[in-house]
């Protein structure tokens, strides 16, 4: 569990490992000017799944100290992942820039499940298109999707792991759920909100997870004046 704090944003993340390696990832750090913010799912479990990750995260970090754009972050992880396992194996994620004077924002959906925007008490799917798996197709050109963000809003990332967690001969933990949680706690603090959306998922599977749980919560407050 992380978190970083500023006058325009506080963001928080929690990832839960299942016992099996389920290959999560969430990253994120302030730049000048900027919020840099990922979520990364590798394929499969074990080494490999771990491996993958370690890649990702490393690639996208990477590009990101040597101050390349968002597009390019994205796509230095998707040539290293496909130079080294030949599109055999592939990473799903979401990467976002947070213009912090000026409060826009950008994305790349790699295949990933769709952030919830929290606004007014409201919870909704954000649109963001998906293209490929990090991985599968080195000249894979991906989106630079636009990210609207309002004063008061929150922003909440998650992987797979969060929507799909099941117990045995039950049904998934699914989006209907998550956005109540997310819809009654739109007032809590970002780091119990992601503890919270986690202790909820565990409590649903029993204790026993099949897969990594990650949630990072954002909440932006605007640039300062």
């Amino acid at each position: 569990r992380s978190a970083l704090a500023a006058p325009e944003y506080v963001v928080a993340g929690a990832l839960e490992p299942a016992y099996d390696v389920g290959g999560d990832t969430f990253d994120f750090a302030a730049q000048p000017q900027a919020l840099a913010v990922s979520v990364t799912d590798a394929m499969g479990h074990g080494l490999q799944a771990a491996l993958l990750a370690g890649l990702t995260v490393a690639a996208l970090r990477n590009a990101r100290r040597r101050r390349a754009g968002l597009l390019e972050q994205v796509d230095q992880a998707n040539r290293a992942l496909h130079a080294q396992f030949g599109g055999e194996r592939f990473v799903t994620g979401q990467v976002l820039r947070l213009d912090v004077p000026g409060g826009t924002g950008a994305a790349v959906n790699a295949g990933h499940p769709l952030p919830r925007l929290v606004r007014g008490g409201r919870v909704e799917p954000v649109g963001l298109d998906p293209d490929l798996p990090l991985g599968v197709d080195p000249e894979t050109i991906y989106r630079v999707q636009p990210l609207q963000l309002e004063p008061g809003d929150r922003l909440v990332l998650l992987s797979d792991g969060v929507l799909e967690a099941a117990p045995e001969g039950g049904a998934a933990y699914g989006a209907s759920r998550l956005d109540e949680v997310l819809r009654v706690s739109w007032e809590v603090a970002p780091y119990e909100v992601a503890r919270l959306v986690v202790g909820e998922v565990i409590a649903h599977r029993a204790g026993d997870l099949a897969d990594d749980l990650t949630v990072i919560c954002l909440d932006w407050r605007g640039p300062a004046s």
